[in-house]
């Protein structure tokens, strides 16, 4: 695809992952069903040569073509395009980190509306998801499988009967489903919670990691909870599961917040108070900084702390402050070094105009 192309088609789409709503009960902002298969009879990316991979590719993106559930959306090889570009991809979901970084035989095709997305050649051949807005895990489920029937042409995917489908990953092995859920956790954070969540939700067989995958770290109060393991349950089970344990987190981050307004008035004041000073002031932010400040404004608007600034103002800047947006806004010529008074400027005039 063409490189204005790809920019015009990225930004003329609202991310899925928003918006953050005024609704104090908001928490959940997406859900993402991804599927991983592998073609049978052909190595894994892991084992294949620039070659292979390079078959497999041009195989993978003429089924997605074909497809009607990426009919008129955007596709390409990684490394056609710009570092920036790549991150623009990441920053909205539709590649992983690992992909972003390039290589023989990787690209990706996303659906017009941005809902789904597929990768191909990052650790399996293809790696096929949904996402849809709140807690719709069921849905997004049936949306993934739909379009992976289409890509599949009958030759099969790389299967074993006691195993299941075989992946790169042995967390995949057995269904190849990775489900998450994307949650904005301001009041667990503010109260000091998310340790003691972090370290029981691995016995609950689900798992929380940063905002952009594994390894990841969190950023502005933002979080992702998944299943971690695939084999030896249905998926319908799996989705059962782990909706369960995300609905026991929201009605945590319910309780916090309450009691932040109660009983931690002070702090809570002191913290979006500081938020907002920084941000209005600030002339030099870091990506962390402008993150963590931006979801402190969202969880003052909730809290009705700060009823003049609308709640989809925070979301375009939530995009726009981020490295690749930043680089795209003044097509890709940004500096490392200037970034941050750039995204400091951004953000002050921005939040002076919703303020006046």
């Amino acid at each position: 695809m063409p490189r204005p192309a790809l920019h015009s088609a990225l930004v003329r789409v609202r991310p899925i992952w928003q918006p953050f709503s005024s609704d104090w009960r908001q928490v959940a902002l997406c859900s993402r069903v991804r599927l991983a298969r592998n073609l049978a009879s052909r190595p894994f990316p892991l084992r294949a040569s620039a070659e292979e991979l390079g078959h497999i590719e041009a195989l993978l993106l003429r089924r997605l073509h074909a497809a009607s559930a990426f009919r008129g959306g955007v596709r390409g090889r990684i490394d056609d395009l710009e570092p920036f570009e790549r991150e623009m991809l990441v920053e909205r979901r539709l590649i992983s980190p690992e992909l972003a970084r390039g290589g023989a035989g990787r690209a990706f095709a996303a659906a017009p509306t941005h809902h789904l997305a597929a990768l191909v050649n990052e650790d399996d051949h293809l790696r096929l998801q949904a996402v849809l807005p709140g807690l719709d895990l069921e849905r997004a489920w049936t949306m993934a499988d739909a379009a992976l029937s289409q890509v599949d042409k009958g030759d099969g995917f790389a299967f074993d009967t006691r195993l299941g489908y075989l992946t790169s990953s042995p967390a995949s092995v057995g269904t190849g489903l990775r489900a998450s859920v994307m949650l904005h956790l301001p009041g667990l954070a503010l109260v000091g919670q998310v340790g003691q969540m972090q370290q029981a939700l691995p016995h609950l067989g689900c798992a929380i990691r940063g905002v952009f995958g594994d390894g990841s770290e969190a950023q502005g109060d933002l979080y992702q909870i998944h299943n971690e393991s695939s084999f030896g349950e249905s998926e319908a089970a799996i989705l059962e599961r782990l909706g369960g344990v995300v609905r026991d987190v929201i009605s945590m981050e319910h309780s916090a917040r309450l009691a932040a307004a109660r009983r931690e008035r002070l702090l809570l004041y002191d913290r979006i108070g500081r938020a907002y000073g920084i941000l209005r002031c600030a002339r030099l932010l870091t990506a962390e900084e402008a993150l963590g400040g931006l979801s402190a404004l969202v969880f003052g608007v909730q809290a009705g702390i700060l009823p003049t600034v609308r709640t989809d103002t925070l979301n375009r800047l939530l995009l726009e402050v981020q490295p690749g947006h930043l680089q795209q806004r003044s097509a890709g010529r940004v500096e490392p070094a200037a970034r941050e008074a750039l995204r400091a400027q951004i953000v002050r005039e921005v939040l002076s105009a919703a303020t006046t």
